[in-house]
């Protein structure tokens, strides 16, 4: 009897072969993780160059397996909803968060750390880098959790009812999660702008030198920005008392953002005499004298959108002013 090719089975037969693809590398990059990180102990125990050197060939291989593994991960995130939508559509509520505190925890975890992994261990120190390598092994230990979590639901389906019980819940830890790292951007963003101690291209400053009132500024800069870009956003997808509940805090957002964008204008130029010469000097005068006036038209724009209850605009103004 032959096998009838409908949607279904192709759909199948995709999947198949992109989870038979990615599921090499998480495997691999679980275990090659820790395997490392008893490598680099090992060497900071005994001094030993042999576990450093197969450290740093074993190192170079983690990196081509993670990224491989991120790469096809992210064409099989894509099929859950191009191949199973009706199933992501009913089961998304269950799926939906363990997928994202997959990505949110364990993928931010190790994501953040790898670079000082792979291209620190000359510049950050031997006990930090070591420190680094310990959460990119933790990072992966989580991830194969909430993973094997999602697989385990799919299943023995149990335990899930369809109320709003714990609806606070999911809004604290979404809010928080999304919180947290507009912030961490933001003060990532102003460290970098008023700059670090670096002697023979390595870091050599204090722990906390790039903890500063500027980059904690950025960061709460950083957090309204993103807030006022959600606010726009929803008044531009819903309708009814979402809408006008989000048109109202985007009036509040946007002066914020506003205050924020003159706050982090103003103390920029005085971070570093380069700064202010390149923002107040000829030739570049010529086109920051142009920044003020453009946020200025685009600031007037919105608020007048708002005000004649446009859906489209108020969300194009934000990104405009974003970029």
């Amino acid at each position: 009897m032959a096998m009838t090719l409908d949607a279904v089975v192709l759909a199948r037969a995709q999947f198949a072969f992109t989870m038979a693809f990615h599921i090499v590398f998480p495997a691999f990059s679980i275990g090659l993780a820790s395997y490392l990180a008893v490598l680099e102990a090992l060497w900071l125990r005994t001094g030993r160059e042999l576990y450093l050197n197969l450290f740093k060939y074993w190192m170079k291989i983690f990196a081509v397996a993670f990224a491989m593994g991120v790469v096809s991960g992210l064409v099989m995130s894509y099929q859950f909803g191009s191949n199973w939508s009706v199933f992501s559509d009913k089961a998304g509520p269950v799926i939906g968060p363990l997928m994202a505190y997959e990505v949110m925890s364990a993928f931010f975890l190790e994501a953040g750390f790898l670079g000082v992994m792979l291209f620190g261990l000359e510049r950050v120190g031997k006990k930090l880098h070591f420190a680094a390598k310990i959460a990119v092994a933790a990072g992966t230990f989580a991830s194969a959790f909430w993973i094997l979590s999602v697989n385990s639901w799919m299943q023995t389906p149990a335990g899930y009812a369809v109320n709003a019980a714990g609806q606070w819940a999911w809004d604290l830890a979404f809010f928080g999660g999304s919180v947290i790292a507009a912030f961490s951007q933001g003060v990532i963003l102003g460290a970098i702008l008023q700059g670090v101690e670096v002697t023979g291209r390595a870091y050599s400053g204090g722990w906390w030198d790039w903890l500063s009132p500027f980059s904690l500024l950025c960061g709460a800069s950083v957090v309204i920005g993103y807030a006022l870009l959600g606010a726009t956003w929803l008044n531009m997808k819903t309708e009814g008392d979402i809408q006008a509940r989000a048109r109202g805090l985007a009036w509040w957002l946007a002066a914020g953002t506003l205050g924020a964008i003159l706050a982090v204008s103003l103390v920029t130029p005085t971070l570093d005499a380069g700064y202010f010469q390149r923002w107040f000097a000829l030739p570049g005068v010529s086109i920051t004298a142009q920044v003020p006036l453009l946020t200025a038209i685009v600031a007037v724009f919105l608020f007048l959108t708002l005000k004649a209850r446009r859906d489209y605009w108020p969300s194009c103004c934000r990104w405009h002013s974003s970029d």
